[in-house]
């Protein structure tokens, strides 16, 4: 097949919404990150309660409803979670460490590889939708008494590029240790203050 013909039967890829873009968005939760991981922000954008005028101000609504849905995913089955979400695409390679308070699941790595995936989804437009498709179903909707929930998913660039050059960093202390073999001179010290070398 000619490749000018094939470019043009491509699927242009998503461009990223202004939403998934925003680093200073001071309405993000707080998020602890650790070294080696980063924050999948996940925002409600639209939602139904069941009986609204239960909840008075949509305002309202939200904010406790992003508690439950909190509270839900904390206590849900990060195996079970974590596999859904790898059959979708999107943690292979990585580990889910932690649900944060305002929606925010922190997700390590061991490798840039994995990190790079995710961040790619993320660049794709896909996060979103492959949050939503894993966590909101219908049994989570009973639970929540909402009759619809859509999430917005999002990683912050920085967070990105500073695991990357954590993880990077990495990779070069376990060169170094490769790299010395048998010259590695390993020193430890008892507590009687005198050097032992191996």
């Amino acid at each position: 097949m000619d490749t000018c013909l094939s470019r043009k039967l491509q699927k242009p890829e998503k461009k990223m919404e202004s939403w998934e873009k925003e680093e200073d968005d001071a309405s993000l939760p707080f998020f602890n990150r650790q070294e080696g991981e980063v924050g999948i922000y996940m925002t409600i954008y639209d939602a139904k309660a069941e009986n609204p005028k239960s909840y008075g101000s949509e305002r309202f609504y939200y904010m406790d409803l992003t508690d439950r849905l909190f509270d839900h995913l904390s206590s849900a089955d990060v195996v079970k979670l974590r596999e859904d979400l790898e059959k979708k695409g999107a943690l292979h390679g990585a580990y889910i460490e932690r649900f944060s308070r305002g929606i925010v699941l922190a997700v390590g790595f061991d490798d840039i590889g994995a990190l790079d995936s995710l961040w790619g989804l993320h660049q794709r437009g896909k996060l979103s939708m492959t949050f939503q498709d894993v966590i909101i179903n219908s049994a989570v909707l009973k639970k929540l008494k909402t009759s619809k929930i859509v999430l917005r998913s999002k990683i912050l660039e920085s967070e990105y590029n500073n695991c990357t050059n954590e993880l990077l960093s990495r990779k070069m202390k376990r060169l170094e240790i490769k790299t010395r073999g048998n010259y590695l001179n390993l020193t430890y010290y008892r507590s009687s203050d005198m050097e032992y070398h191996v």
